[in-house]
């Protein structure tokens, strides 16, 4: 990626940065697990709030990896590395957020907390 769209992305993730630490304050509460979660007529909502945490956990590597590759501290198999992990937490996040939307909407859109 190079040129006009390595800008618009370059753009694009820092407000994708803030909207998940507005949703990390905003949502995390919601999505806590409790004792009522693991029976199985809950099992969707145990898969989105599973979806939840594991998207949150994979921020650090695709934020992290594109952070310090701009620091000279990694020579160019370092670069090429934190690249490819850029990459894949990308995918990763993107099928998690996917299976997230999908089971959230399979479970009728309601709230994920627990009552």
């Amino acid at each position: 990626m190079a040129g006009y769209p390595l800008m618009v992305h370059t753009v694009c993730s820092a407000v994708f940065v803030l909207c998940m630490a507005v949703l990390v304050l905003g949502r995390s509460q919601r999505h806590a697990f409790s004792g009522t979660d693991w029976k199985a007529r809950r099992c969707l909502r145990l898969i989105a709030k599973t979806c939840y945490w594991l998207l949150l956990l994979l921020m650090l590597p695709l934020t992290l990896s594109i952070i310090l590759s701009m620091f000279p501290w990694f020579g160019t198999h370092g670069l090429e590395t934190s690249f490819h992990l850029h990459r894949y937490s990308a995918m990763t996040f993107s099928v998690t957020a996917v299976l997230y939307v999908i089971v959230w909407l399979l479970d009728g859109g309601k709230k994920t907390h627990s009552q």
